[in-house]
């Protein structure tokens, strides 16, 4: 009896330790994120959508059959834009209002403000 409970107090003492709390202090967490690792646009939704629209309206591309039916950022740089060094960007997608195959038309806005699209077909 007494080896048993000689063995269950040593069980405990070795785990108590084992889970002890690292005396070491953990860096504290940053409270707000570096230029490093900030993952969010630097250009709004909104900002991306109005020069959207005004590169639409210089190219005179006729979109009023259109409806905007989404936008999404992407934070690396596209293909065709890696080599350019052009870096994060909105996509803005135009759809026609009716039912058809194609006719999207996809702009591409990037942070600094330059603009390029695709489609229309």
């Amino acid at each position: 009896m007494l080896s048993r409970l000689l063995l269950l107090l040593s069980l405990t003492v070795f785990t108590a330790r084992l889970f002890a709390a690292d005396p070491t202090p953990l860096p504290a967490p940053a409270t707000e994120p570096t230029a490093l690792n900030n993952r969010a646009p630097s250009l709004s939704i909104t900002e991306a959508l109005q020069i959207a629209q005004q590169y639409m309206a210089e190219k005179k591309l006729d979109i009023s059959a259109h409806f905007v039916s989404g936008a999404r950022y992407f934070d690396g740089a596209s293909k065709a834009a890696a080599s350019t060094g052009k870096g994060p960007y909105w996509i803005i997608t135009y759809e026609r209002k009716e039912q058809v195959q194609g006719g999207q038309y996809f702009v591409h806005v990037f942070m600094n403000r330059e603009v390029g699209h695709v489609g229309g077909l």
